[in-house]
């Protein structure tokens, strides 16, 4: 009689830790959604590849992992998004989607399609261009993963990066807020050595606009995930590289603005401050937030009757997805209106009503009437593009307001400012109505 051996379980010299099962939910970004779905954009959201719409979210399972130590890894996502709009003028994809992982500090990477933007003076939709492990956006997880657990939470907020702004056209800047992450992963050992990931990259794919190519705006995640020995300082010190230049970044945008808020409280007119927003024009590097806010600040001092403020809010609204949010243009026509009204009540009281000549200037205390001012802005680069580019088709119209190359040029004879802290109110009249779409916009 033959006697079979008694099965034995599998044993494993060396293990490793790896994705089992789960999914993450990013949509990206809402308002863009929204843009895509609505009547402007006209278009759709198609998902493949075991991507899914839940509850207009978009959703993408899990598909390989590379887990280098308890607080660091590579996790791939299966599934493919597609956002086209405007008769195929807009057409976005993102595929190959992955979070590198390294404590609280993530980032997304995406494999891209997207038509170029090419300016107001072109009709014909751009041609496609491509990038490859692009960071698309940084993630600041709301805990670190541990993947020595039975399971890790990918929930967080995310930004957009200066390597994703070409996916969009460059009609948002970096820094602008995407959607939240979220979603679980359950995790379970492996037999082997953990694999390495091999879809990372330098960032790859074709930089539009003066971004000078993905390939030099990569910060993907060079660490190792040690923490231990050489290794392990190298990455604490890559971690704080990246945080200092965050710091240096965004302390470049609060003195762009500082200077800019300077100019408007202390009066400047003229060069100076039609040369501040000219390089702020040209620079277009603040985020959405701050041009919403700026927008509203400036609605409010360019109407007399609180009209334009709530116009101009709302146009930047109405942009939605392609020029700076639903958010900056909703706040932006609420505080012009207010601004306005403000502004009509403050020039009263301190100026008996404002205008007249040198002669009849009324002055009380340190407040004094304004008699002559002037005013440089363009409101805002890429959104005049847009209304004049072939997805808008559309332009602006001007009622007593002057307009000089980029840059509309306000008038104004009323107001009163308080020169013993630089504070006040001056009042531009005139009128900018943009539209587009046929009238839509």
């Amino acid at each position: 009689m033959n006697v079979l051996p008694q099965a034995q379980a599998e044993t494993c010299d060396e293990t490793h830790r790896a994705v089992a099962d789960g999914a993450m939910t990013w949509g990206v970004k809402d308002s863009f959604r929204s843009y895509i779905t609505g009547r402007i954009a006209n278009g759709q959201i198609t998902v493949k590849d075991g991507a899914k719409l839940v509850g207009g979210n978009l959703q993408y399972p899990s598909s390989a992992s590379s887990i280098t130590s308890d607080t660091a890894g590579v996790i791939r996502f299966g599934g493919t998004v597609n956002f086209t709009g405007h008769n195929g003028v807009l057409d976005l994809t993102f595929s190959d989607i992955a979070m590198r992982i390294n404590g609280r500090s993530a980032e997304i990477t995406v494999d891209y399609s997207s038509r170029k933007y090419e300016g107001m003076d072109k009709k014909e939709p751009g041609p496609i261009e491509t990038g490859s492990d692009v960071v698309i956006a940084k993630v600041a997880l709301n805990s670190a993963p541990n993947f020595s657990k039975d399971s890790v939470n990918l929930a967080g907020t995310t930004t957009l990066t200066q390597s994703g702004v070409a996916a969009f056209g460059g009609f948002y800047d970096a820094g602008t807020q995407l959607d939240n992450t979220a979603g679980t992963l359950s995790l379970k050992d492996e037999c082997g050595p953990p694999p390495t990931d091999t879809g990372g990259g330098t960032g790859g794919g074709g930089g539009t606009g003066g971004t000078g190519g993905a390939d030099t705006n990569w910060t993907g995640a060079t660490d190792s995930g040690a923490t231990e020995g050489i290794p392990g300082l190298v990455g604490v010190l890559n971690d704080t590289l990246v945080e200092v230049n965050g710091l240096i970044v965004n302390s470049g945008h609060i003195m762009d603005n500082s200077g800019r808020l300077y100019d408007r409280v202390a009066g400047n007119s003229g060069g100076a401050s039609g040369g501040s927003d000219s390089a702020s024009q040209t620079s277009d590097s603040t985020s959405t937030s701050t041009s919403g806010g700026d927008s509203g600040a400036s609605a409010s001092t360019n109407s007399t009757d609180g009209t334009s403020g709530g116009t101009s809010g709302g146009a930047g609204g109405t942009s939605g997805g392609t020029s700076g949010g639903t958010s900056g243009g909703t706040s932006g026509g609420a505080s012009g209106g207010a601004g306005a009204a403000a502004a009509r009540a403050s020039g009263a009281a301190a100026s008996g009503g404002g205008g007249g000549n040198a002669d009849s200037t009324c002055q009380s205390g340190d407040s004094v009437g304004v008699i002559s001012a002037q005013a440089d802005w363009g409101v805002r680069t890429s959104f005049r593009n847009y209304i004049q580019g072939s997805i808008a088709n559309g332009g602006w119209q001007l009622s007593g307001i002057e307009e000089s190359g980029d840059t509309f040029i306000f008038s104004g004879d009323a107001g009163a400012v308080n020169t013993s802290d630089n504070s006040g109110t001056i009042l531009f009249p005139g009128t900018i109505r943009f539209y587009g779409h046929s009238g839509t916009l």
